[in-house]
């Protein structure tokens, strides 16, 4: 649609990537960053058991970023994981949305997330879908920790449920049909400790040790699904 990237359009895909640019451009003293940050101009992943990396700037792993070039080091991060990493892809999509299209006007005055809205539909995060099609490992449905835990995922704003989502499942969207669609469980990992909750993505399982108040459930499970990946740029 031709409108220029910004932070925003990482909030539904990775929040958790949207949350360490924002770390990174907003820390202070900026001198500190090289040593703090540890980054370079690259981009790192996993993937079918292999590891991967692409270079942002010709000789970008010898590159490190600084308070003087992390706007440009974020921008072409940016870049990367919502253009050129997909180009391929896009294309063959694009080109048949055009051909639908034409040369219709209306797309002209659609927002990106307003034309999200027409082709996806509005994401809708029902939580209580989702807790009444949750298994247990360790647990059940009527301990009163297991309550405290729903109350605690209930109170949330839609960001710090989506890192959740994207903690334990990997993506921070529901399945077609909502999240009482998913497979969802959550297993006890022993009894009280400073332990943060852990997760299998690939099964969808959160690993939650049974915290003996409701506010250090709160807290170790907030700064799970914030933190878990470190600075969440990997």
């Amino acid at each position: 649609m031709g409108h220029p990237l910004s932070l925003d359009d990482l909030e539904g895909l990775d929040p958790e990537l949207l949350h360490g640019f924002r770390k990174l451009l907003d820390f202070e003293p900026a001198d500190a960053i090289e040593e703090l940050f540890c980054l370079t101009y690259q981009v790192q992943w996993s993937g079918l058991g292999e590891e991967h990396m692409v270079e942002l700037i010709p000789g970008g792993k010898d590159v490190p970023v600084t308070g003087a070039n992390r706007e440009d080091y974020v921008e072409k991060y940016m870049r990367y994981m919502l253009i050129d990493s997909v180009k391929q892809q896009f294309a063959p999509f694009r080109e048949g949305f055009i051909r639908v299209m034409g040369s219709s006007k209306v797309v002209q005055l659609l927002t990106a997330m307003e034309l999200e809205y027409l082709v996806v539909g509005e994401p809708q995060l029902d939580f209580h879908a989702l807790e009444s099609n949750t298994e247990y490992v360790g647990f059940n449905k009527d301990d009163p920790f297991i309550r405290q835990f729903w109350s605690v995922v209930h109170s949330m704003d839609l960001a710090s449920q989506q890192q959740l989502l994207m903690f334990v499942t990997g993506s921070s969207k529901a399945p077609v049909g909502g999240l009482g669609k998913l497979t969802f469980r959550i297993q006890r990992a022993g009894p009280d400790s400073n332990h943060l909750p852990t997760s299998h993505t690939c099964f969808n399982v959160l690993l939650l040790p049974q915290y003996e108040t409701m506010a250090k459930l709160h807290d170790r499970l907030h700064i799970a699904i914030r933190e878990h990946q470190g600075f969440g740029l990997q």
